[in-house]
């Protein structure tokens, strides 16, 4: 019987503080089996390379890591290691729990900076002078992780790792800033439309009803945010969903294509063959090899 789609939670270990912090040589001693297949994590992290090259995949896109990368992977997201013992930095894992105090805050961590992988890559090269204070950052934040507890040490750990955060938004482009918050906010909307209905419609009009907005409208948004009209969005998200599932052994072509609201596993084929030029059965072959 094949093993079921790999999914990490929180270590049970830390997760009353919903916090840890590790260097990259300590995160390889632990030996997790297989992190070169793709699998999905139930929280936050952020990778931090302070010294040498590699390769990371998130969503099954590949992004190159070098000094003074910062890679940012989300709740949800499927990624995998490419194994290189040369890479060195820390990970910096959390909770929502952890960075937000209250339920509306830590409900939109997803969709906003810097998880919100259609809006934001999740990949910062950083410039010299913000590697070194970025740097001296991580090592205070490091510094405080390994101290003893006390009544002030989550509270500073949070105020820490908002800082980290903040500074690497600083460095996002002007324009990214000054988008029409209208826009954003149909755009966000019709995200998390799209997570709780693309199994039920692909159709643009109705996710107009749902936001009440006009199809104009919509696809100001989309191509606004992502350069995208509304419907070649919906269908990006319809192929990240199958290829997610396409990484899971537990499930074969034909239930695939039901989850996600085929009626017919051969229209399902033909769909994904003509957005990514292969079958499912042939990207599903390339993932175990």
């Amino acid at each position: 019987m094949p093993k079921k789609f790999p999914e990490y939670n929180f270590r049970t270990d830390f997760e009353d503080l919903g916090f840890e912090m590790i260097s990259l040589d300590d995160f390889r001693k632990r030996n997790y089996p297989n992190l070169s297949a793709p699998h999905k994590i139930n929280f936050y992290n952020i990778l931090f390379i302070t010294e040498g090259t590699g390769k990371h995949y998130i969503n099954f896109e590949s992004y190159s890591l070098k000094k003074g990368s910062l890679l940012f992977i989300g709740k949800n997201q499927v990624h995998s290691w490419v194994k290189n013992n040369q890479l060195q930095g820390y990970i910096t894992l959390f909770t929502e729990r952890f960075l937000y105090q209250n339920q509306l805050e830590f409900n939109e961590l997803s969709y906003g900076y810097p998880y919100n992988i259609n809006l934001y890559s999740p990949l910062v090269q950083t410039t010299q002078q913000d590697f070194l204070s970025l740097s001296s950052l991580t090592n205070f934040l490091y510094q405080e992780y390994n101290t003893e507890s006390n009544t002030s040490k989550e509270e500073i750990l949070q105020c820490l790792l908002r800082v980290f955060i903040l500074k690497i938004q600083s460095q996002t482009p002007q324009n990214e800033k000054t988008v029409d918050p209208y826009l954003k906010n149909i755009f966000i909307d019709f995200q998390k439309l799209l997570n709780q209905n693309s199994t039920l419609t692909r159709n643009v009009k109705d996710y107009c009803e749902m936001l009440n907005v006009s199809y104009h409208q919509l696809n100001i948004a989309c191509k606004t945010l992502v350069n995208q009209t509304a419907k070649v969005f919906i269908d990006d998200m319809v192929i990240l969903n199958a290829k997610k599932l396409l990484a899971d052994p537990t499930h074969n072509t034909n239930e695939i294509a039901y989850l996600i609201g085929f009626d017919e596993p051969s229209n399902f084929i033909k769909f994904f063959k003509k957005h990514t030029g292969k079958t499912p059965k042939h990207f599903k072959e390339k993932l175990t090899n």
